[in-house]
């Protein structure tokens, strides 16, 4: 099977988001139903940010990231708002994941939020000051600690 047969070489597939912003919409209200599982929101999360209409969704990824409860969801959002160089939009949600969020125990998505913000500090070098302070909060693991001190080190390269 070539890569034009499988659901994952086609946006369209499973619903994904086509070339109408109705499309878009259906997409977004599945995105943010909690009832939906964790993997059909991901596929259109990812769908999303690989469809002609990526740049009309940056604003419904943001605020999918803001409402989202889902560390998988979040993770996805994250990096789909990234790959389309759009993440900046969404420092202060990006930072209130890094500061430890209730609905991601395991900091699945508080990985990526710091390591995007380490990538942003070009853009915003106040962010190294944060990072830096977020490498100093307790509860942190060892490899946490080192994690949060190594983007914050490249924040600081970075400004």
């Amino acid at each position: 099977m070539n890569s034009s047969d499988s659901p994952e070489g086609d946006p369209n597939a499973s619903g994904a988001p086509g070339a109408s912003p109705g499309d878009l919409a259906a997409a977004f209200r599945v995105i943010d139903s909690p009832q939906a599982s964790d993997d059909e929101a991901g596929a259109l999360i990812n769908a999303v940010a690989r469809s002609p209409l990526s740049g009309e969704a940056v604003p419904l990824l943001a605020a999918s990231l803001r409402s989202t409860r889902s560390p998988s969801r979040a993770v996805l959002i994250i990096r789909a708002l990234r790959g389309l160089d759009a993440a900046a939009g969404s420092i202060p949600e990006l930072l209130r994941i890094a500061r430890g969020a209730d609905w991601d125990p395991g900091r699945d998505a508080w990985w990526v939020a710091l390591g995007t913000l380490s990538r942003l500090a070009r853009r915003a070098p106040e962010l190294a000051g944060e990072l830096r302070a977020l490498a100093e909060e307790p509860g942190l693991t060892e490899h946490q600690a080192s994690w949060a001190a190594k983007c914050a080190e490249r924040a600081d390269a970075a400004s």
